[in-house]
């Protein structure tokens, strides 16, 4: 009680700053809380000229004018201000005019504008602007602040709700779509009404890279895609794809596809059928050659059999047409299931005229044989050289195994079961060091033990060549080495 009449006093006296008689505050109250006051409510007035720095024998109601530049205003320490309050008037009337409240730490309490001002109070730790929280009027800008949240169950303006952020549009007045394209900014096209996902209907739209499951088109017109040459501006170029499908049977069609190009001054041309499905047969008909300029994948590839059917090579660099040549095939059949295939290779002559054919292979289905007409020639021996220690891969079968090395070394051979059998190893040593092939498992080479081995010591060359005969068992097919080696089993 005693703090809010102190405060209602103050702002009266700020407010009417006539001479009141002091002496009636002196004896305020009556009982146990009666209290004596003596009042100091006169002003210090002044016009600043840099920042200003209070003391606690100063007035308590400060009325500054900033005199055209943003002012500090610095408060006494807290340790000696307990129970101390100033009023801070900023006089300004104009823009510019700031006075920043700060405490002797300089840190930043509250800043007035222009007829702007506010009661600071002290608790001997801390300077707290009172109201802080509350709502601020500013004279000049002849605006209301509130520093906190301004709550309240509906709030209006001139009568209507103001709406927040938890609203939908529906809080508005009734929007028709026109009004709402008028301030949308990128909006692309003409004419009134929304497009939704659902069966919308479309005038003459311009569609980008467009993605759908399906299109369906108006069953009594002639479907059409049309096509614009590439640099779009020839008319005379343009040309249209036309589908035609007619119904041969329950869930079965007859479709074609026709190719028009336009004429000359726009003209249409001829329509020429280019692709031809049969729902009944389920074959699909073209008309012309197909060329595939990319990679093609099929299960399976029917030409008709009323012609040989042919692969059609070109040279390296696709230039000279007289280095084209073709590959056929012939197939007749000798009985159930089995027939007779011959591939015949044919060069293109001189000026582009057929070569003659010659077949390289012959393939018997009746005693499942493979003929070549021609050499067979290898090109590629796979081996692979090793300095140290190697163990023998399921992958290196049928490789030659090089070591060369100048010390002891051992290959070991793979894992192997009955369906390896047949397979090769060929091991060669070239170093000075001797070379031991450890068998894998329960193994013999030779006449070995199980799991034993075969080495050749010494200084020169030797090779040995091994094929597996048995699932655990290798056979030294060949030896080969210099008068100082000699390959020897364990047992």
């Amino acid at each position: 009680m005693k703090i809010l009449f102190r405060t209602l006093l103050l702002v009266f006296i700020f407010l009417f700053p006539f001479p009141l008689n002091v002496a009636a505050f002196s004896n305020f109250g009556v009982g146990p809380h009666a209290f004596t006051e003596t009042l100091k409510y006169d002003q210090d007035v002044e016009l600043l000229s840099g920042t200003k720095t209070l003391t606690i024998s100063d007035k308590v109601l400060q009325k500054w004018d900033p005199n055209g530049s943003d002012r500090d205003g610095v408060l006494p320490a807290e340790a000696v201000s307990k129970d101390l309050v100033f009023w801070i008037y900023n006089t300004a009337n104009g823009a510019g005019e700031d006075i920043t409240v700060k405490n002797d730490a300089a840190a930043t309490i509250v800043t007035l504008g222009p007829e702007m001002g506010m009661m600071f109070s002290c608790d001997g730790t801390d300077w707290v602007a009172i109201g802080d929280d509350g709502i601020v009027y500013d004279g000049v800008a002849n605006t209301i602040t509130s520093t906190g949240n301004i709550e309240g169950a509906t709030l209006t303006e001139g009568g209507n709700a103001v709406p927040n952020v938890t609203d939908n549009l529906s809080v508005f007045a009734a929007t028709t779509s026109d009004q709402l394209a008028g301030v949308l900014s990128d909006e692309t096209g003409s004419g009134g009404g929304f497009v939704r996902a659902t069966s919308p209907t479309l005038v003459t739209p311009v569609l980008g890279a467009a993605t759908a499951t399906s299109i369906a088109v108006d069953a009594s017109a002639t479907p059409t895609v049309n096509f614009v040459d590439s640099d779009q501006d020839d008319v005379d170029v343009t040309a249209a794809i036309y589908a035609n499908a007619t119904t041969v049977g329950t869930g079965a069609e007859v479709a074609d596809l026709y190719f028009q190009a336009q004429g000359a001054q726009g003209t249409a041309g001829t329509l020429e059928t280019f692709a031809h499905w049969d729902g009944s047969e389920e074959t699909l008909t073209l008309t012309g050659d197909v060329t595939v300029t990319g990679d093609a994948t099929a299960t399976s590839l029917t030409v008709a059999r009323s012609a040989t059917p042919g692969f059609i090579f070109q040279d390296s660099d696709c230039t000279d047409s007289d280095d084209n040549a073709h590959i056929y095939a012939d197939a007749t059949a000798t009985g159930a299931g089995v027939e007779v295939i011959d591939l015949y290779f044919r060069a293109q002559g001189a000026g582009g005229t057929p070569g003659a054919m010659d077949t390289f292979m012959f393939w018997d289905g009746s005693e499942e044989n493979l003929t070549l007409d021609c050499n067979l020639q290898v090109v590629r021996n796979t081996n692979a050289t090793k300095t140290d220690s190697y163990v023998v891969l399921a992958a290196d079968l049928g490789k030659t195994l090089i070591m060369n090395s100048a010390s002891d070394k051992i290959f070991t051979t793979p894992s192997v079961a009955a369906g390896d059998i047949g397979a090769h190893l060929k091991f060669i040593k070239i170093g000075t060091g001797m070379l031991t092939i450890q068998m894998a498992d329960s193994d013999t080479v030779g006449d070995s033990g199980a799991g034993d081995t075969v080495y050749c010591g010494g200084t020169g060359k030797a090779v040995i060549v091994l094929e597996l005969v048995t699932a655990t068992g290798w056979a030294i097919m060949s030896v080969v080495n210099e008068p100082s080696e000699s390959w020897i089993t364990t047992d």
